[in-house]
């Protein structure tokens, strides 16, 4: 592994570490964590490393992925967030480092590793990030990658087909957000669909089929090991139960027949100003991210596809059913990287523009210093 590649992940880990033990109430600065749903995370992560079952036994409206991570926390410490404050900082140094390799597609990695403290504060300094520890928090490294291999993929790959291997990994990731909390998977609708769409624009009919295939395999793959605890443990009907049924009945307003679409629109329209009015600096970011991508001359128009239905299906998958929470929106943070952008672009320029400037006056004075030594030797008898 390159120097340079080493220090880029020491950067956004110590970037996570520092930021997270100012923001996060799992933090040691911190002398409890009193969020009632952390609570009930680590107590369903405690049962299940203690040989109880989750949903049969334990009852909580989460996926069993989040349980488990609790449950790994558990075992580093049985009486403190410590594991989770652990969770919480691999979790988002990880997606600082995505964000990283991101903003180095579109600028120097120098100025993409300058950017990233900055993201970082940006984000976890945020009301969204009140508490600390939520669901969605962890999920945010999986949506930095795909993030990252889908910008890739379009800016730099698109003259050949997705590769299976990617579309597998994604399907894996999109597995994973399934069962930690499957109102995030508006993601992984659009990104797939935008490679499927790739797929029949190059008329490859059966390609598409089959990278659908592959995509879901992953899912499959990711979904599999828990389809077998809770088979074996007799769990799966509590499972649809906790999980499915009262998260979709009872848990939102989806089957409210007095919320026709128009009103369901305008409900969400204003929900996202709120949001907007919430969290003004991420969100500011997001804005001046997409915006840019969509007005700049350099983007491909499926590239201004992509990202609009990217942001536009986690939104609603995360808020069509009218619950709100601050939490709810920090899956939507994973698009504060593009705001970086046209900043890193803007500090990349200015410092070239002085070193420029640095440059010539270096020269003229070299020059000027020459000169003078001539016209000196020519003064000499």
């Amino acid at each position: 592994m390159k120097k340079k590649n080493i220090f880029a992940i020491v950067t956004c880990f110590v970037s996570a570490f520092i930021l997270l033990m100012i923001c996060s109430r799992s933090s040691f600065l911190y002398p409890c964590n009193d969020w009632n749903d952390a609570n009930s995370y680590f107590t369903m992560g405690k049962g299940m490393m203690n040989g109880q079952v989750i949903y049969r036994d334990l009852y909580d409206q989460k996926g069993p992925y989040l349980y488990f991570l609790y449950g790994l926390a558990y075992l580093f410490s049985h009486d403190t967030f410590a594991g989770v404050f652990l969770l919480e900082i691999a979790a988002v140094g990880t997606f600082l480092y995505f964000g990283y390799r991101t903003l180095c597609l579109y600028m120097k990695e120098t100025v993409a590793l300058v950017c990233v403290p900055v993201l970082a504060a940006v984000m976890l300094a945020s009301k969204s990030f009140y508490w600390g520890g939520a669901a969605e928090e962890f999920m945010l490294p999986l949506f930095g990658y795909s993030l990252y291999a889908s910008l890739r993929y379009f800016k730099e790959d698109d003259s050949e087909k997705p590769a299976f291997r990617m579309l597998l990994i994604n399907g894996i990731l999109a597995g994973v957000v399934m069962l930690v909390k499957y109102t995030m998977l508006g993601f992984y609708f659009a990104w797939m669909a935008m490679m499927a769409f790739v797929f029949l624009l190059k008329k490859d009919i059966k390609g598409c089929l089959k990278g659908c295939f592959v995509f879901l395999s992953g899912m499959g793959i990711a979904a599999l090991p828990w389809l077998v605890y809770l088979g074996v443990n007799g769990a799966l009907a509590a499972f649809y139960e906790c999980y499915i049924y009262n998260n979709i009945f009872l848990y939102s307003n989806l089957t409210d027949a007095d919320n026709g679409i128009v009103q369901r629109i305008y409900d969400l329209v204003k929900l996202l100003y709120w949001l907007i009015l919430d969290n003004p600096w991420y969100f500011a970011l997001i804005i001046l991210g997409i915006g840019a991508l969509l007005l700049s001359r350099k983007s491909k128009w499926i590239e201004r596809i992509n990202i609009l239905l990217l942001f536009g299906f986690l939104f609603l998958g995360i808020f069509v059913g009218g619950s709100v929470l601050p939490y709810y929106s920090i899956p939507l943070m994973t698009f504060t990287v593009l705001g970086m952008i046209p900043v890193g672009k803007l500090v990349q320029k200015v410092v070239a523009m002085f070193a420029s400037k640095l440059a010539i006056g270096k020269t003229e004075l070299e020059t000027a210093k020459k000169m003078d030594s001539e016209i000196a030797k020519k003064k000499v008898p």
